[in-house]
């Protein structure tokens, strides 16, 4: 065999290596590691970190680290390898480097790889360093480093080889930064002093020895007034290469000089001034402040950068000082001043300008937007600037190099006008002031079921786009059928309407609703294609679109006008043609040539991608996210852009969990038109969102692939995407990471090993990739396979072979050991590579739980650490936590206690979206209860894995090692394994067993429910039925079972996850040739056979029960008949035709199965029902994929329910349902059979839908017609076609076909099918099927032309049940004409009872309007009367002209009230006499927008202007103690209270001590009396006092005094105190109305601020409404005070 071992290398340093050199800090904490590089030899330095991701043979060769210990928090270091060296010449420098030497005094990283693979690679990283004298050290924890660095500052440190001779010592059990214990161990190293280099005058080390001119590299740029090149002097303090290119390349001749070089001499002829950067303390450079303080006396132009910039400071008269640990990395954001613009920067530096130390003529020219320190300042009189960061980057990134050019502009400037012209970066077309839209109600479009390219992903974008609006204050209406899903749960959007994404259903939305915004960037292709569709009619809509503008779209989206944009900018596209026909399509592939598609290999050069990506997207006119694809050759820096998607993409999640920063959150943030350096790092809380995040740790990421679940599909991996889900895992190496990637696919696997994966074809899978391509490798390794033969068949770049061969190596080595004699050392590097307990235990013939044990016993656990973004430079209160081998100590502290909740894992076919959106409910319940949350998962897909959504969220496999270990470190309360699907179930029973505290049912219940035999005898100690069954190990007592029950039978093997490998026998044939099969695959576990029962209709139930006792059930209907998937199944809630009598029995049957297995939590039964016979398929004692449908349609939450009750917290059983008559909820499957090639669309018992889509109707053909709309689904206009197999199907299809014909369809039918309908007086025109070869058919005959041609609008194909089982490889006309329906895009159903149910639907003709019925919403509906404004207070209600009344009157209708009734007394005018009442009623008159009454005002002397007359123009005496009219006296009072007509009220004001008065002379007058806005605890218990004599008292009180008090404004004396409020809430049942009075007016006045007659009262019933929302007021007690009692 080509290319076979002939022998193994030797084990990797990463696993067989011992520590040899310790880090030495001046504080006395010790990290030990492994040496590369200079071996043996001892440095001291000032320790100092980088962020930076790549470049790191430019960072050591950065002069600016000079003396300095620099640590790498990057995790992959020296994989790309060091290029050749070249020796730098006069005009030629070496293009991959930064100086002629590496300046670093050493370098520490946490992982380093010897191997390399890079183009430009000459050597390892490790021989570079070897040749400059650079020792280095691996295997540290440069997280904990970091910190320790961040929190103490910049230290000196030491790096100690050990002596010549010596021994080194095992590094397998350091668990934490160890403190100095003496100087004892100090005798095996080589012991150097402690140095601090900034003592040392740097500049002069690093500096060049003398000038040098650099000529330009292009077109010379001339001197304005002579002709020679324009001469810049740069003054070397440390000068980058890249610097020098920066100036040459822009035609200027660069003469560089020493530090100290006089460059003020007369001869020295240059027209601009360049100071460099360069290392360590500025003030040390003392000749050279000197000379450039005279420098600034004269008008030559000067840049500054880095440490240049401090000089330039220095010189100007300003400070310096140094930074407690300086900025350096390459994502740090700078805001400009002149247009207050964010630019990302590269930075190096320690020390920093004081910019308050600046003189009056200098001025900041640039900020740090994450600490504030000082970046540039620039000169207001004269041609001067600097800046601390580096625009010449390298590495890092180049949006700030434009700076070069600002300063060369300058130079030009002066010298043609002659003036010393300051610099100015103001941009023309800046726009001044607030950029932000003005959108009040946005409108989001979702991307419908989860289908394959277009998944949970968006569920994800959605959300997070919805959380950024609603952050925002804005009202959300997000359009979204999948039911599924968090983003069309209640909370997120205001409303969600349930509803196809099409252009049809967004406009009549739009029109319904009257959005200002919309949004079509976060619902993937789909939302993206209605946008398009819409774009000429938002204007007109009144809709603007938010984020990148529709045209950009469609650029991107047309493939001519996309390479024509890429073309003007100079990019280049991977050159593409359209074809529309297979024979264009060939010519067109040959022109372009072959290969056709291109996919990126692997290479960093990380920042020229970068720069190209920005470009782009600034050229298109992108606002907010973009995906950008490229194919790099991995052999030179050749690249093209394969396509860009304007919007949101499917790695956008991915990116998200990958990197800590919310794409989607920020994307529709700058949608809104907020600038990024406005939004915050949502991670650190503190630093801007403007930055690009820094990892300190590895992310991979692997498809899930489920094409086992269908038969005839093309397995080959290809550019058309075929996967359905992804896994995401996080290490701090790759083999840590991959390994834990591989686990997580699915639980059988166990990380990268030799395994039992079936491959037929071990060359051929290498060559032609399907799923199984990694485990082919690792066998391929087993068989002696070389990375160099490997690679020539795979492509798969050489150095991720080479990791992955490693692992091998170890597998190798650890199978020769047995678990008792494994040292702890090699157990501790075992896992620090990612092998897994399991894994380890079968390598060495031992147990999961065995090795578990050794590992404890040893003190070997993994460390949890942080996602934060910045890789620890700066504090983060982050909760994004992954477990790691490879570090020393946690990052957090475990304190919660609290509840974990297991995820769903992987997005696979009968395991997707539903179950993170039941995790996530659980979550949220918990935390509404105060409880602390800890969320495990490990899908980058899901909102789970939203850092924001649990208290603590673990990014890690979802298996019994790593719960156990979360669980042990976090001392958590328990754990909830109920919420996530089968996957966490299946480890219910051993978590049990190691004493893990499970909430919920028990799980030896579970595992009673799961295990066949024993549910079998509880379903019969019961006496509930079940269909017949036997497990059987032998095809002999399998044949006798189905003679015995009959065929059908349903094949399964035992234990298997949504029916894999199940299918339908129908004969002893079939049997035979299908056990073969089914045994490959079951392999030691026997076959169950069950009894098929035809023609049953399938039930489903959800279930919430306490104690074995049910609180919550739902019964939902399918209306496929038993057979078809229930997953598949067409789900109708409430079930619309089953018999009482069933339904009865069903609920009895759950109600004793939830009794026998006490469940307490979520259950889930399926049931067969025929003929009023109920029998129990299958019972999940956890959340079932159903639970987010039924939730969402009886609006009781099934989650919120089950997750209380397993917490043991309250709930009502039962909670009331109130849904109309005329509502059906009906959820339709999603299919994906377009993506995979060759596979059959036929439903059966093994599942096939990726995504489930629901919507609602007045009944189940309207509601069911929108949710097959939902699916991609266009409904057929005229021609139908029918290919009905049975006669029985035939004859059920009868009456169906009949109506479509009345309908006005016209129908087709192949012909057998069109024989029987013409039979029947149904006509149906005759299709000939597909023929085998050339045979030519007649156009107008031929079903192939009749598909192709799209004349067939759908096809309707209801195959015959086969009674024998054909070979895999035979393909029927009815399987090629399905596979045709699918390929040409028409509308295909395969069961006769979707089938009937849409035939009805189509005959109804309905008008889909968009309706209430379309909708849920987030907030509570309640329907109020129209209220009545109690004393509404009108300012100037009686002085003429007034349009007060207009005012109040306006004001409450806006705020609910229909009727106001008006106060008599105003600020400047009352009601007192005729006169008064007449101006009043004409100020009133024909202005009013409500219903009014007017009052009159009893005053100390009007009581005989109060005549008859007015008294029955009025409604009521009001009598006024608030001291804006007279104030009567007792006797007057009594007066008028007797002069008073007795059928209308009395309404005072007074307030103790006059209240007690008042109230007396009612008495005495047997007069009731209303007392308005109580505000006093004295008032009150008056009140009470007085109505327990049963004294005629009413009172209202003022809304304002219950929400305010003199507490909340502290200047005002209107307003009750705290005590006074507290006695009005403990008085609600003696308050009788509620009013808005004058009070919010008064306050106005006292605050100084504005008022009007509106003051206060439409903010009245919102207030009310929040004290129902926090359960103080219910909506009774708003309409029994503001509309009864009135």
């Amino acid at each position: 065999m080509d290319g076979v071992n002939s022998g193994l290398k030797p084990i990797p340093m990463a696993f067989d290596a011992v520590s040899d050199t310790v880090l030495e800090l001046i504080d006395g904490t010790l990290y030990h590691g492994i040496s590369f590089g200079a071996v043996g030899k001892s440095v001291a330095g000032e320790c100092v970190f980088q962020t930076g991701m790549v470049g790191y043979t430019e960072a050591l060769t950065d002069p600016s680290y000079e003396g300095q210990i620099l640590v790498l928090t990057y995790p992959l270091v020296g994989n790309y390898g060091v290029p050749e060296r070249v020796k730098a010449e006069l005009n030629k420098i070496p293009d991959d480097f930064e100086s002629s030497r590496i300046h670093v005094a050493a370098l520490i990283v946490g992982y380093h790889s010897e191997e390399f693979s890079h183009f430009l690679a000459a050597s390892s990283l490790g021989a570079w360093l070897k040749e400059n004298g650079v020792p280095a050290i691996q295997g540290v924890d440069t997280r904990a480093l970091t910190k320790r660095i961040r929190e103490k500052g910049s230290l000196s440190g030491r790096l100690l080889a050990k002596r010549a001779g010596l021994s080194a010592s095992p590094t397998a059990i350091q668990r934490v930064p160890l403190p100095s214990q003496g100087d004892d161990w100090k005798e095996e190293y080589n012991i150097v002093p402690f140095h601090d280099p900034n003592q040392d005058n740097l500049v002069a080390k690093v500096s060049t020895k003398e000038a040098q001119l650099f000529k330009p590299t292009g077109t010379a740029r001339t001197h304005p007034t002579s002709n020679r090149p324009i001469r810049i002097l740069a003054i070397d303090v440390g000068m980058k290469y890249n610097q020098i290119r920066c100036f040459t390349k822009r035609g200027v001749e660069l003469k560089v000089v020493p530090w100290d070089y006089d460059f003020l001499a007369p001869s020295e002829e240059y027209d601009g001034l360049f100071i460099s950067n360069g290392p360590g303390d500025p003030t040390m450079v003392k000749i050279t402040i000197t000379r450039l303080r005279e420098a600034l006396q004269r008008n030559t132009p000067i840049f500054g950068i880095c440490l240049g910039h401090q000089l330039l400071a220095l010189a100007a008269g300003a400070r310096t000082s140094k930074m407690k640990y300086g900025n350096r990395g390459h994502n740090i954001p700078c805001t400009e001043s002149f247009n207050d613009r964010c630019y990302i920067t590269s930075q190096n530096h320690g020390y920093q300008v004081e910019v308050d130390s600046l003189p009056p003529n200098w001025q900041e020219l640039f900020k740090n937007a994450n600490d504030g320190s000082n970046e540039g300042i620039y000169c207001l009189d004269k041609p001067f600037f600097s800046v601390q960061f580096h625009p010449e980057s390298t590495p890092g990134p180049r949006d700030t190099e434009f700076l070069f050019d600002v300063f060369l502009k300058n130079v030009e400037d002066t010298i043609k006008t002659g003036l010393p012209l300051p610099i100015s970066l103001k941009n023309e077309h800046s726009v001044s002031g607030s950029t932000r839209v003005k959108v009040s109600k946005v409108l989001v479009l979702g991307s419908g079921g989860l289908s394959i390219g277009q998944a949970g992903e968006f569920d994800y974008s959605g959300s997070q786009a919805l959380k950024a609006l609603k952050e925002e204050g804005i009202y959300t209406i997000l359009v979204n059928p999948n039911i599924a899903t968090i983003a069309t749960s209640k909370g997120l959007a205001d409303k969600v309407y349930f509803l196809p994404v099409t252009p049809e259903f967004v406009r009549k939305i739009i029109k319904y609703e009257k959005p200002d915004g919309i949004y079509v960037t976060f619902g993937g292709q789909t939302a993206l294609n209605v946008g398009i569709k819409l774009r000429d009619e938002f204007d007109a809509l009144g809709v603007k679109v938010l984020g990148t503008p529709i045209a950009t779209l469609i650029e991107t989206e047309d493939r001519q006008r996309f390479a024509d944009a890429m073309l003007q900018i100079g990019e280049k596209c991977a050159e593409s043609a359209t074809a529309t026909t297979a024979d264009d399509a060939v010519i067109a592939a040959n022109k372009i040539g072959f290969p056709v598609i291109v996919r990126a290999a692997y290479a960093l050069d990380f920042n020229m991608l970068r720069t190209t990506a920005i470009n782009v997207i600034r050229h298109l006119g992108v606002v907010g996210e973009c995906n950008i694809q490229y194919a790099l050759n991995p052999d030179s820096k050749e690249y093209c852009i394969i396509e860009v998607n304007a919007r949101l993409s499917r790695s956008s999640a991915l990116a998200s969990k990958a990197t800590g920063y919310p794409l989607a959150f920020i994307a529709a943030k700058l949608g809104l038109g907020i600038p990024l350096n406005e939004i915050k790092n949502s991670v650190t809380k503190v630093t801007s969102a403007c930055f690009e995040p820094s990892l300190d740790y590895v992310v991979v990421k692997i498809p899930r692939w489920d094409l086992k679940k269908f038969t005839k599909v093309s397995k080959v991996l290809s550019s058309s995407m075929k996967s359905v889900g992804e896994v995401m895992s996080i290490g701090r190496t790759f083999e840590e990471t991959i390994q834990k990637a591989i686990r997580a696919i699915d639980d059988q696997f166990l990380g990268f090993g030799q395994n039992d994966i079936c491959v037929e074809n071990l060359e051929e899978e290498l060559v032609k990739p399907t799923d199984k391509r990694i485990f082919a490798i690792a066998n391929a390794f087993h068989k002696g396979y070389t990375v160099e033969s490997i690679w020539e068949k795979t492509k798969i770049d050489r150095w991720f072979l080479t990791r992955l061969f490693y692992l091998y190596q170890v597998e190798v080595e650890l199978s020769k050991t047995t678990l008792p004699s494994i040292s702890p050392a090699v157990l501790q590097r075992a896992k620090r590579m990612g092998f897994s307990d399991k894994h380890l235990a079968s390598i060495m013939g031992s147990t999961e739980l065995a090795l578990r044990r050794i590992r404890q016993e040893n003190q070997i656990s993994p460390f949890v650490k942080q996602i934060d973004t910045v890789a620890a430079e700066f504090p983060a209160a982050t909760n994004y936590l992954y477990t790691t081998y490879n570090a020393i100590e946690h990052d957090v502290s475990f304190e919660d206690q609290g509840v974990i909740v297991l995820g769903s894992g992987v997005y696979r076919i009968g395991s997707s979206v539903e179950f993170d959106w039941c995790a996530v409910g659980a979550i949220r319940t918990l935390r509404e209860q105060g409880l602390k949350t800890v969320m495990v998962n490990y899908n980058p897909e899901t909102v789970s894995t939203d850092y924001d959504e649990a208290d603590r969220l673990y990014f890690e496999n979802i298996s019994l090692e790593t719960v156990l270990d979360i669980y042990d470190v976090e001392k958590a309360a328990g754990v909830i394994i109920s919420m996530g699907g089968q996957s966490p179930n299946n480890i219910a029973l051993p978590l049990h067993r190691e004493n893990v505290k499970i909430f919920g049912t028990s799980p030896e219940m579970i595992d009673t429910a799961e295990n066949r035999f024993k549910f079998s005898r509880l379903l019969d100690r019961i006496h509930v039925d079940q269909p017949q069954w036997k497990e059987l190990s032998s095809f002999d007592d399998a044949r006798a079972f189905c003679d015995v029950v009959g065929y059908p039978v349903l094949v399964r093997p035992s234990y298997v996850l949504s029916g894999a490998a199940m299918n339908v026998v129908s004969s002893a044939d079939d049997l035979h040739n299908y056990l073969t099969q089914a045994t490959a695959v079951s392999r030691d576990h026997p076959v169950v056979i069950t009894k098929y029962i035809e023609e049953a209709k399938e039930i489903e139930v959800d279930a919430v029960a306490k104690d074995g006792k049910l609180v919550m059930h739902y019964i939902s209907e399918h209306i496929e008949n038993a057979g078809v998937h229930s997953g598949d199944a067409t789900l109708v809630l409430p079930p619309q035709d089953l018999d009482p009598e069933t339904v009865s029995r069903i609920e009895d049957a759950t109600a004793k199965i939830g009794e026998a297995l006490n469940v307490t939590g979520p259950y889930n039964i399926q049931f067969l029902a025929k003929n009023n016979q109920i029998k129990v398929i299958e019972c999940n004692l956890r959340a079932a994929r159903s639970f987010p449908f039924v939730s969402k349609v009886t609006g009781v939450d099934a989650i919120e329910m089950a997750t209380k009750v397993m917490l043991g917290i309250h709930v009502d059983p039962y909670p009331v349902i109130d849904l109309p008559s005329d509502y059906v909820g009906v959820k339709v499957p999603q299919f994906s059979f377009s993506r995979l090639s060759g596979a059959d669309p036929v439903l059966g018992v093994e599942m096939a839908s990726t995504g489930e889509v629901a919507c609602f109707g007045k009944d189940k053909y309207e509601a069911y017609i929108k949710a097959l709309l939902s699916t991609g689904i266009v409904l057929p206009r005229q021609n139908i076609l029918l290919s009905i197999g049975s006669f029985k199907e035939k004859l059920e299809m009868l009456p169906a076909a009949q109506k479509l014909v009345a309908a006005g369809f016209t129908l087709f039918g192949t012909s057998g099918t069109a024989d029987f309908f013409n039979e029947h007086n149904v006509p149906c025109k005759y299709l000939e099927t597909l023929q085998e070869g050339d045979v030519d058919q007649k156009t107008e005959y031929s079903l192939t032309q009749h598909l192709a041609s799209n004349v067939i609008e759908l096809y309707i194909n209801l195959p015959s049940k086969n009674r024998y089982r054909r070979p895999a490889t035979y393909s029927t006309k009815g399987y090629r004409t399905r596979r045709m329906a699918i390929d040409f895009d028409i509308p295909l159903i395969t069961n006769v009872k979707c089938a009937k149910i849409l035939a009805e639907a189509l005959v109804r003709r309905m008008s889909l309007d968009v309706t209430e019925v379309d909708s849920k919403t987030s907030h509570t509906t309640h329907f109020f009367p129209g209220l009545v404004n109690i004393c509404a207070f009108v300012p100037d209600i009686a002085i003429p002209g007034s349009t007060d009344i207009t005012g109040v009157s306006k004001a409450s209708v806006c705020g609910g009230f229909t009727t106001a009734l008006l106060s008599p007394i105003g600020l400047h005018s009352s009601i007192i006499d005729d006169p008064s009442l007449t101006i009043a009623q004409k100020n009133a008159g024909g202005a009013s927008h409500c219903n009014y009454s007017l009052s009159v005002a009893a005053t100390g002397d009007n009581t005989k202007d109060i005549t008859e007359e007015i008294a029955a123009e009025v409604v009521a005496l009001y009598i006024p103690f608030n001291g804006l009219v007279t104030t009567l006296s007792i006797a007057g009072i009594s007066s008028q209270i007797q002069r008073w007509p007795v059928d209308k009220p009395i309404v005072t004001d007074a307030k103790s001590p006059h209240l007690a008065s008042v109230l007396l002379l009612a008495s005495l007058h047997s007069r009731k009396i209303h007392v308005t806005s109580v505000s006093t605890k004295e008032d009150i218990q008056l009140i009470r006092l007085s109505k327990e004599r049963k004294l005629g008292v009413t009172c209202d009180v003022s809304v304002y005094s219950l929400f305010f008090d003199q507490l909340s404004f502290s200047s005002t004396t209107c307003l009750p105190t705290k005590e006074d409020q507290d006695a009005l809430w403990a008085s609600l049942d003696i308050i009788d109305a509620f009013s808005v009075g004058l009070l919010p007016y008064q306050l106005a006045m006292e605050l100084g601020q504005e008022t009007s007659p509106r003051s206060g009262v439409e903010e009245t019933l919102p207030l009310l409404l929040s004290a129902v929302e926090d359960k103080r007021l219910t909506f009774d007690d708003i309409k029994t005070r503001l509309y009864d009692n009135p």
